[in-house]
């Protein structure tokens, strides 16, 4: 045996994979390429899952756009990063839910709903 990934046939050497059917590549990058192999998801016993971390980027997506537009959410969650923007459009203002602040320097009372401005 010549080794990893060549291997003695009958005499000659190939580079093919073992699951090769036609046993004629010139290379084992030639070999896999006409496999066409694909990576695949196929962890989702462990919890990962190609279903899930779509889910995940659509959140992330949502809350660049949140930002991009001057607005910070609470967390990266949904719920909070609609509450972020829903808030902002009502009172006109960029809103920063970590201090309940706005660009304008007006105030957000979570527990009445209601903008406080200060002058």
């Amino acid at each position: 045996m010549v080794g990893w990934p060549l291997q003695a046939l009958e005499g000659t050497l190939m580079a093919c994979r073992t699951g090769c059917i036609t046993k004629n590549h010139a290379s084992y990058g030639e070999c896999l390429r006409s496999a066409s192999l694909r990576v695949g998801w196929g962890r989702s016993h462990l919890g990962i899952d190609r279903t899930r971390e779509k889910g995940k980027e659509t959140e992330l997506d949502l809350y660049r756009q949140a930002r991009a537009a001057g607005v910070q959410p609470a967390t990266t969650r949904t719920p909070d990063i609609r509450k972020a923007m829903e808030v902002s459009e009502k009172a006109g203002a960029a809103f920063d839910a970590t201090n309940n602040t706005f660009s304008n320097g007006a105030h957000y009372s979570p527990h009445t709903g209601q903008v406080v401005k200060f002058d």
